[in-house]
């Protein structure tokens, strides 16, 4: 089972608001906790001392219902001529801390090239030995080139790195924020690649990116010059080597073309400008959705064009997710043979709306303050369907006072998930005009409806757990999960005989900390089942939570207590 929302390693992208400095010299506001705690460690490379090693270390308070973590605490130090460095001055806490050479990777391990550590420190805990050992990484560089020779500019290059069984995955790197690119010369250089064996490729389209589109005028192509992956040559990558001259030579271009249309009003048959028009291809029956072609905008008389179509069936309709334009319609379907096609006309009508407003239960003045970060999803599952198939077509955000408006929702049976910072909120209840309802709203064409009130909870149980290892080896911490989920009620266990108005259940995830321990925080009252979660990496560059035999058991939690539970695991 895949949780892709979920954020399973903290994304570290954050400012250093600190100078240069071996201690720290700033504290967050309103933080009298005692900072008596402190690490230490060296950094080499090859063995020998790194000077001037760039050190960050950031803290990070784990948020309710969510593995990702919001960072609140940040520091940065170098190395001295020894390579060692020293933070002082840090209170109890999670941290994350990281050696900055992005030449460099980390010589313990070719799967992980990131030059960071996780730990949780106590009160007045000294941690020492947080040593980095890097070795440099490897360099690819080649050119993308057409079928004549000449260089291709601005082309996006995939990497792939290929495991002992021969699966490849994609290849990621904390610095690599965006793929390769050629430059003016045609030329990309990956730096910064671990010892190990590769394949590299250009080209291609869609592939659900709408940043990086390409159109698809050249076909996905691998080193040197083949379409089929079974082909690709594979480059070995050393420690300090650099691999030149892995060039990608591409076929001929595949010719494209044009689509343009208009958007209507579906009653009136007048224009409708300004409304963003996405572009797909139609999969085959049963066949996956390979996500957007192209994406653009109708102009002041309603009219668009879509580029860089290859022959192919396609569907076209309005995207809106910010719910500015108020409207909603079905897909046109179109097809793209031997020349370009005109008359794609896509027509829209007034959607639906939902308008109310957003309470935390029980919550004093302050809390109310977080409802400006929280953002209202409603799904919205359409009248033929046979079974429960929520749509996401737009979201509203919550205003200071709590007041929100959805606008261009589908006819169809509406539920509600509620979204912060933090991850999906448990909602208590959902009311209309002062009377709670349990099962999805029905809505009709173009209907405003008013009075929606969501209660969510302002829970404070929590879960603290301790893990002890038995057999084996010690396992890798950084790739376990403890998840808190309610069980499903005999109605979620059947949705086919109803849709209850809000979706997802209760529960919350927290990353298991080096030495085997656990708190999930912000529970309602009530049981869960408690699972201990392997995070796996999966071919395609994600990753996947695993569920081994010994994971689950049933705790309870009270309201506004803590519960304790210790798990034997044998490893």
């Amino acid at each position: 089972m895949k949780y892709v929302p979920l954020n399973l390693i903290p994304t570290l992208v954050v400012p250093l608001l600190m100078a240069v400095s071996q201690s720290i010299a700033q504290t967050p506001q309103h933080d009298n906790r005692p900072r008596t705690a402190s690490i230490s460690g060296r950094v080499t490379v090859a063995g020998k001392p790194a000077a001037n090693a760039v050190i960050t270390l950031v803290e990070t308070v784990s948020s309710p219902n969510a593995i990702d973590s919001l960072a609140s605490f940040q520091a940065k130090t170098r190395t001295d001529g020894d390579g060692r460095y020293t933070i002082t001055g840090l209170a109890e806490g999670r941290y994350h801390v990281s050696a900055q050479m992005k030449a460099f990777v980390d010589a313990d391990s070719s799967t992980d090239s990131r030059l960071s550590r996780t730990l949780n420190l106590d009160e007045g805990e000294a941690r020492e030995t947080v040593d980095f050992g890097l070795i440099r990484g490897g360099v690819m560089t080649g050119k993308v080139i057409d079928d004549e020779g000449s260089p291709l500019i601005a082309q996006h290059v995939q990497l792939y790195t290929i495991d002992d069984q021969g699966q490849k995955r994609a290849y990621r790197i904390s610095y690599m924020y965006e793929m390769p690119e050629t430059d003016d010369r045609g030329v990309y250089r990956i730096y910064g690649l671990p010892p190990g064996r590769y394949i590299v490729s250009a080209g291609g389209g869609g592939g659900g990116d709408p940043i990086h589109f390409a159109s698809g005028k050249f076909a996905r192509t691998y080193h040197p010059d083949t379409t089929d992956e079974k082909q690709a040559r594979v480059i070995e990558i050393k420690e300090g080597s650099e691999v030149t001259d892995v060039d990608i030579r591409f076929g001929s271009a595949r010719k494209t073309y044009e689509a343009a249309g208009r958007v209507v009003d579906g009653d009136t048959g007048k224009p409708v400008p300004g409304i963003y028009i996405s572009c797909k291809s139609k999969p085959e029956k049963d066949a996956p959705n390979i996500g957007y072609s192209t994406t653009t905008s109708a102009d002041a008389q309603g009219n668009f064009r879509l580029h860089g179509l290859l022959p192919g069936r396609y569907q076209a309709g309005i995207t809106d997710f910010q719910s500015e334009t108020a409207y909603t319609g079905e897909d046109t379907e179109f097809e793209i043979t031997n020349d370009k096609v005109s008359g794609v006309e896509v027509k829209v009508s007034p959607g639906a709306s939902v308008s109310g407003v957003v309470v935390i239960d029980g919550a004093v003045a302050a809390s109310q303050n977080q409802l400006q970060s929280i953002s209202v999803y409603p799904a919205v599952s359409p009248a033929s369907a046979r079974y429960f198939a929520p749509q996401y077509r737009a979201n509203g955000t919550v205003n200071a006072d709590g007041t929100f408006t959805v606008k261009g929702l589908q006819t169809g049976r509406v539920t509600f998930r509620l979204r912060s910072l933090s991850g999906v909120l448990p909602i208590k209840r959902i009311e209309r005009n002062g009377i709670e309802i349990k099962d999805a709203i029905e809505v009709r064409p173009g209907e405003k409806i008013t009075g929606i009130r969501i209660v969510i909870y302002q829970a404070q149980g929590r879960i603290r757990g301790q893990i002890q290892i038995t057999g084996g080896s010690t396992p890798d911490w950084r790739r376990l999960v403890a998840r808190a989920e309610r069980p499903a009620t005999a109605d979620e266990s059947n949705p086919s005989d109803r849709i209850p108005v809000a979706i997802g259940r209760m529960g919350g995830s927290a990353l298991i900390d080096e030495k085997g321990r656990f708190v999930i925080e912000g529970l309602p009252a009530g049981g869960y089942d408690l699972y201990i979660n392997l995070i796996k990496d999966t071919a395609d560059g994600d990753r996947e939570l695993v569920n081994p035999p010994w994971s689950n058991q049933r705790v309870t939690v009270r309201e506004n207590e803590e519960t304790s539970v210790k798990i034997t695991l044998r490893w």
